[in-house]
């Protein structure tokens, strides 16, 4: 992690369970660090349950996250609202990671700013029906110098970066953020 700015900051993530986006960035939306925290399923040769592998996995997650945290001292947090994929262990997965960070910001006294999928999509592309194409594309042209050391270091997995970018971005745009902007 690169050292922080001393002005307020704002997280975004992209919450995940195997990659879990961030990006921080100061109040005017200017992006100085991002990237993805990322856990790995426990080896099956070691017969550990899932539910074990998971709360290990958890662990990992609230450990980074609480780093990133402490080491900036956001004065709010913007979250990809909950989604609810087709696949349950997903589902599972995503609503843990999301619940981690809950409890996080509360531990804090963060604030939590909601971000729907749609409401990202429009505030960085213009419309609704935007594709995950064209968001890592509008990320990469307003953030390009702070993701482009992401995609080095994180190949294709730069995409959950550029969410948690997009989050921030469209984060902006709430009544909870203006309301902390001019406090």
């Amino acid at each position: 992690m690169r050292v922080p700015n001393k002005a307020p900051t704002i997280v975004g993530f992209d919450p995940g369970f195997a990659n879990f986006g961030f990006a921080v960035a100061n109040l005017e939306g200017r992006v100085s660090n991002c990237g993805v925290f990322r856990t790995k399923k426990a080896d099956k040769k070691h017969a550990v349950y899932a539910s074990d592998d998971n709360a290990q996995r958890i662990r990992e997650l609230t450990r980074s996250i609480a780093t990133l945290l402490n080491h900036y001292r956001p004065v709010v947090i913007a979250i990809e609202s909950q989604s609810w994929p087709r696949n349950a262990s997903a589902a599972t997965k995503v609503a843990m990671s999301w619940g981690m960070v809950v409890a996080l910001a509360e531990e804090r006294q963060i604030p939590m700013i909601q971000i729907t999928p749609q409401n990202v999509k429009v505030a960085t592309v213009g419309h609704k029906k935007a594709s995950k194409e064209e968001v890592k594309a509008w990320a990469i042209q307003e953030h390009g110098s702070v993701l482009a050391a992401s995609l080095q270091e994180l190949g294709a997995l730069y995409e959950h970066a550029a969410d948690a970018c997009a989050i921030l971005h469209a984060a902006r745009t709430s009544d909870i953020f203006r309301a902390i902007a001019r406090a």
